[in-house]
């Protein structure tokens, strides 16, 4: 088993060593929802917010642990490990992107995708093309209002949480 030291979006440079190139990240089916979002992680998601929002306004680098998974021949990657994290950043990169008038399709990190059910699946790939109005103040009541969000969305747990 071999490591590599990287970021969400350096994940997807082109390799310039023996690590496997990464084009995509799905979800495997096997993983539970993602829980971040949910109320009773409210410490956790404080927690590792907290460590995110001082490697930006310092020096300090953010170590956050491994993620494990398969890279396949195609260059997706499926972890087994690190779900949690990869879909925080995930959505932290979209708003980012957003609120700097940023987002671009072509950028490989929006090739991001939950297989656990096809509604959460969607929901990734309509989240990333759609840039997050400047004068919203809360992103999921922005997201719940557009035309692209479908109504049956809000019973999926996947869905929920990450508003």
């Amino acid at each position: 088993m071999r490591g590599y030291s990287t970021t969400f979006a350096g994940m997807f440079d082109p390799s310039v060593d023996d690590r496997p190139t990464v084009s995509s990240i799905v979800i495997p089916i096997i993983q539970r929802d993602y829980a971040q979002g949910r109320s009773d992680q409210q410490r956790v998601r404080d927690e590792f917010l907290d460590v995110l929002i001082g490697s930006l306004v310092t020096e300090r680098r953010a170590g956050l642990d491994f993620v494990y998974g398969e890279v396949d021949s195609i260059g997706t990657l499926r972890p087994l490990d690190g779900q949690q994290r990869l879909t925080t950043l995930f959505l932290l990169h979209w708003y980012c992107a957003s609120r700097a008038d940023a987002l671009d399709l072509d950028e490989p990190w929006t090739q991001f995708a939950y297989a656990t059910r096809p509604s959460a699946e969607f929901f990734c790939e309509e989240l990333v093309k759609h840039r997050l109005s400047p004068d919203a103040s809360r992103p999921s009541e922005w997201i719940t209002d557009q035309a692209w969000y479908l109504y049956p969305w809000r019973h999926d747990p996947t869905i929920s949480a990450m508003l």
